[in-house]
């Protein structure tokens, strides 16, 4: 978040160094968004740091997505910083996914054979 003497790429990297040492189990990387309607959102019109008015831009705090929000922010030098998590690929959309799919795969052709067998 850019303070009163601006964006220093620095703290970023010292909150990066953090979560190195501490190893949390989750982390969920993203970047300053400004919520449309708040006194920071307000306040960063005022000083002519918003870059964009979309709301479904300023909606988005992703670090894949929505691009730069804040003016005066090296977005290309963050995105080199940005730590994925680990634990993804463990989440049940992502092993679900593989699953389902070897279960279709096996399973049609048996189920296609049934239906054929019932329908004659």
């Amino acid at each position: 978040t850019p303070g009163p003497w601006g964006w220093e790429i620095e703290d970023d990297i010292a909150t990066v160094e953090a979560l190195k040492k501490i190893e949390p189990d989750h982390y969920s990387p993203a970047f300053f968004t400004p919520i449309i309607g708040t006194s920071l959102h307000d306040w960063c019109l005022k000083n002519d740091l918003i870059l964009t008015e979309e709301k479904e831009a300023l909606g988005n705090r992703s670090v894949t997505g929505g691009g730069g929000k804040i003016r005066g922010v090296d977005y290309a030098a963050l995105a080199k910083l940005v730590v994925h998590d680990p634990m993804i690929p463990l989440r049940p959309q992502h092993l679900a996914r593989p699953l389902l799919d070897r279960a279709t795969r096996w399973l049609g052709p048996i189920l296609r054979s049934l239906s054929r067998r019932s329908a004659g």
